[in-house]
């Protein structure tokens, strides 16, 4: 099993909710996922990345192709083009469990 995590912040000058709505449309067009969860930063620890990081992704897939087959799918890179100019910063961690 292969894991995603996306997290990213948006700039103040774009509607962060927007993006995630947009995003969160994906675990519906999407074949190949196993998990998907998405979610806004809530947490006030210190630890937390406060006022760093926004919201995270995190999804699963069997295997690194079909990691591989969401990334280029069609509806992917059309969300991704209209969010694109949004992001104030994001990280990406693939990793096998």
């Amino acid at each position: 099993m292969v894991r995603h995590i996306f997290i990213w912040s948006v700039k103040d000058s774009h509607d962060g909710d927007a993006v995630f709505a947009d995003l969160e449309s994906l675990a519906d067009k999407v074949p190949g996922l196993v998990n998907w969860t998405i979610g806004k930063h809530e947490g006030q620890d210190p630890h937390a990345s406060t006022g760093t990081w926004q919201y995270g992704l995190t999804c699963d897939f069997e295997t690194w192709d079909d990691l591989a087959a969401y990334q280029d799918h069609p509806e992917h890179n059309a969300i991704v083009d209209r969010v694109m100019a949004s992001y104030l910063d994001w990280a990406v961690v693939d990793y096998v469990l």
